[in-house]
């Protein structure tokens, strides 16, 4: 999905990146050929490395607010880097690029973003950029979507060291180990004020969901609303069909699948919940769309 321009900076004359200084010497060398575009273009380039889980977003925060505030800020990593810049970010109107360097980047490939520095510093240059609504789980961020039920636990059973190693594949071998043994919850969803059940479901912001799957076909990040999918069945059988039919583009059309949209949910209570691909804690999340939208970064049309 392509995003039209909304505006164009004046100029853009500082960048900040942020990227994790651990995640291997190729997507290091990445980062440093991303930089060395942009300064060759006379652009001012500061690299801010992470240490740990939560960096991304205090140093967003900090680049947002502080006095040598960039023109452009670049999250260089997967689509949980993103995630945590995006949080950082929130009400402000400083300007998001991303430079996909992980493991899925589901986001990158929703927007139509590769992995080669050379497009993303003429991205960063034109200075283009449209307004994405982010969703907010108990006021969490969230650009792709937000899971509850199996696709949660799936999420909860990946380490970060076996998405390193294996890949998506990490998430497929989750997947088919709690399958076997799954035993699901009902969960009572209430949207619009009408209450729902579903064993499990998903809060889309994008059409893409794992990769190159078709979720919610409707949904696109510069539009403020969430595209509910819900799993109405339960049982491992009900769960095989719906992996094939999001396999296959039938999701739309499978029995036991509900689609709905909406600007907001509210669930009595989740066993798992998962946010862009990393879990975070189940309460009874309430999900909506932010007030204010987020900039990112943009090709010319």
């Amino acid at each position: 999905m392509s995003l039209a321009p909304t505006g164009t900076l004046p100029r853009v004359a500082r960048v900040q990146v942020i990227h994790n200084p651990t995640a291997g010497r190729r997507r290091r060398a990445t980062v440093a050929a991303l930089a060395a575009l942009l300064e060759a273009q006379g652009i001012a380039v500061k690299i801010l490395a992470t240490a740990g889980a939560g960096d991304a977003e205090l140093l967003a925060r900090q680049a947002a607010a502080g006095p040598d505030r960039p023109d452009v800020l670049v999250a260089a990593g997967g689509d949980g880097t993103i995630n945590e810049v995006a949080n950082g970010l929130l009400g402000s109107d400083l300007p998001l690029a991303i430079l996909p360097t992980g493991t899925v980047n589901v986001l990158a490939r929703e927007l139509g973003i590769g992995g080669s520095p050379g497009q993303v510093a003429r991205m960063v240059a034109d200075g283009r950029y449209a307004q994405v609504w982010p969703g907010l789980a108990n006021g969490r961020a969230f650009l792709l979507m937000a899971g509850i039920g199996f696709d949660a636990a799936v999420v909860a059973a990946v380490s970060p060291a076996a998405k390193r190693r294996l890949g998506q594949f990490a998430y497929l071998l989750a997947a088919a180990k709690l399958w076997w043994r799954w035993q699901p919850v009902h969960h009572e969803l209430y949207v619009d004020g009408v209450r729902h059940h579903a064993v499990s479901a998903i809060a889309a912001r994008c059409r893409l969901y794992g990769g190159s799957f078709v979720c919610a076909a409707g949904a696109r990040l510069d539009e403020p609303h969430l595209h509910l999918v819900l799993f109405e069945r339960p049982g491992r059988l009900a769960a095989l069909g719906y992996a094939l039919a999001l396999a296959t583009g039938q999701l739309h059309r499978w029995p036991g699948v509900r689609h709905l949209r909406t600007a907001s949910w509210e669930l009595a209570a989740a066993d798992h919940l998962q946010l862009d691909g990393d879990p975070v804690a189940a309460t009874a999340p309430s999900l909506a769309i932010s007030a204010q939208p987020l900039r990112i970064v943009c090709a010319a049309p």
